[in-house]
């Protein structure tokens, strides 16, 4: 692995922004970067992109995008046959490529203290100034709440202690300075199979040293519905408050904007930030095990259909049509 520029980033007066992505998801940071650029026109943005095994063409492709949004870009290229020995990936939607984000105090250049990660499947849709200027004080991720916080069972399954918020990784400010003095000693913990892949290995990691975000900075899809079955009724109670400010929407579901089946209330909102920077990056679907074909397709259709019972909270729908989608 090696940084493409070969100097150090530039960190003064600069927001920088960390990503992983193959080709599944290249094209998809491009939009989720174009709406953060357009939404934060006064700011500054420094972009590490950790690239697992893209083409040069795509890089290409992508650079041009991420150059003519105005943010400098910085690309650290990364061998994927070190991702092997993690724990296999339960989600058919989710490549080995997600645990890269653990590898970040190691890639990123030594003087940046702290990190804003994103994933590739959310849009930014207001200033996140006041997210960057958190004090993490010595913790070592600022998070916000997943869906499973509180639910019971599956914290057992982890070893989590009852008093942990479980968050959600999809955004992740990081303490870089403390990562990189106590962070990653052990990675698996002993688990061979973990549901949510490194969100449960930073999870455990992070007991004790998290700081909870605002659900603002990362509008699950989970989050926006009528129902959430697990989640910490105190949490529950702030939703519809927090979606009224969303600033950050993280498209966590199964179907994603890019796809026709996506009944999100933003997939459209998606679409306008990738035809506003003329984006031609179609992403290739992840291969399914065939021996699994029909059974996970007969599974997903029952599944798909239950969830279309709970709907999008109103709130959602509120937030969509003021900002014009």
């Amino acid at each position: 692995m090696k940084n493409d520029i070969g100097t150090k980033a530039s960190v003064n007066g600069r927001i920088q922004i960390f990503c992983c992505s193959d080709s599944n998801y290249l094209g998809h940071t491009a939009v989720m970067l174009a709406s953060l650029a357009i939404n934060n026109s006064d700011r500054v943005f420094t972009v590490h992109l950790v690239s697992v095994e893209c083409g040069s063409e795509e890089l290409a492709t992508f650079r041009r995008s991420v150059e003519l949004l105005g943010m400098d870009l910085r690309v650290y290229q990364f061998d994927g046959k070190r991702l092997q020995s993690f724990p296999p990936i339960v989600h058919n939607y989710i490549t080995p490529t997600t645990y890269c984000r653990l590898f970040a105090a190691e890639l990123l250049p030594a003087e940046i203290d702290k990190v804003l990660y994103l994933d590739g499947d959310i849009i930014v849709t207001g200033d996140i100034v006041p997210l960057w200027e958190t004090d993490l004080k010595d913790n070592l991720v600022g998070a916000v709440s997943d869906e499973v916080n509180g639910y019971e069972e599956y914290y057992r399954q982890l070893g989590l202690p009852a008093d942990h918020v479980y968050f959600n990784a999809g955004v992740l400010l990081i303490n870089l300075r403390e990562w990189r003095k106590t962070f990653l000693s052990n990675f698996l913990n002993g688990k061979n199979v973990l549901q949510n892949a490194d969100q449960d290995i930073l999870n455990l990691l992070c007991v004790g040293r998290t700081m909870q975000l605002p659900l603002r900075y990362n509008l699950q899809d989970a989050l926006l519905r009528q129902r959430v079955p697990h989640i910490r009724r105190e949490v529950e109670a702030s939703i519809d408050g927090e979606i009224r400010k969303g600033i950050i929407f993280h498209f966590s579901c199964v179907k994603k904007p890019w796809d026709s089946r996506c009944i999100h209330p933003l997939r459209r909102e998606y679409l306008r930030y990738k035809k506003l920077i003329g984006n031609d990056m179609e992403c290739p679907k992840l291969p399914r095990n065939k021996t699994y074909y029909f059974l996970y397709n007969f599974l997903y259709r029952i599944a798909y259909t239950l969830r279309l019972t709970n709907r999008y909270r109103e709130s959602v729908t509120a937030f969509a049509e003021r900002i014009n989608v």
